[in-house]
């Protein structure tokens, strides 16, 4: 998918990232290109954006294949619950088909919590301490000083 129109040279770059190059390859390709750094500035954001619009697709699509398994999965498991329903009904637990054979049987035990307020505090598990990062950082911004932590200012590229 190309959202724009790249001279042959960025149009390889694109195919190695598809072919899934290495980011050091990818480097040393974009070093050889000789073009004005306003030109090649241009095309690698022309790739980037067409990076993210696959992404974006693709993340759709994960999407979409997930909730088509999810609706799947269900039928499948209402369709059991069914079947199971109908051969309790019938009184059998066993049933032997040409192509499957068909056993209701008691699963493992699992546990059910009828009362919650009623478990002993032995068997509790105190949560791991978490830091409030959100806290540390809002501390910092007012001037407190909060030993081990500090706020850091990074930079990073936008491209409109």
């Amino acid at each position: 998918m190309n959202l724009y129109t790249l001279t042959s040279n960025y149009s390889q770059v694109l195919d190695l990232i598809d072919e899934g190059a290495e980011m050091m390859c990818l480097q040393d390709t974009l070093d050889s290109l000789t073009d004005a750094i306003e030109d090649k500035a241009e095309n690698i954001a022309k790739i980037i954006k067409t990076i993210d619009a696959e992404a974006t697709a693709l993340k759709t699509e994960e999407k979409r294949l997930a909730d088509r398994r999810k609706s799947l999965e269900n039928r499948s498991k209402g369709l059991k619950d069914y079947l199971q329903s109908n051969l309790e009904t019938v009184g059998l637990k066993k049933l032997k088909g040409k192509l499957f054979s068909f056993n209701i049987q008691k699963n493992q035990a699992s546990l059910h919590i009828v009362d919650v307020d009623k478990i002993p505090i032995n068997f509790w598990v105190v949560p791991p301490q978490v830091l409030d990062n959100a806290s540390i950082k809002e501390a910092l911004k007012t001037g407190l000083n909060v030993d081990g932590a500090e706020l850091k200012v990074s930079e990073s590229l936008r491209i409109r």
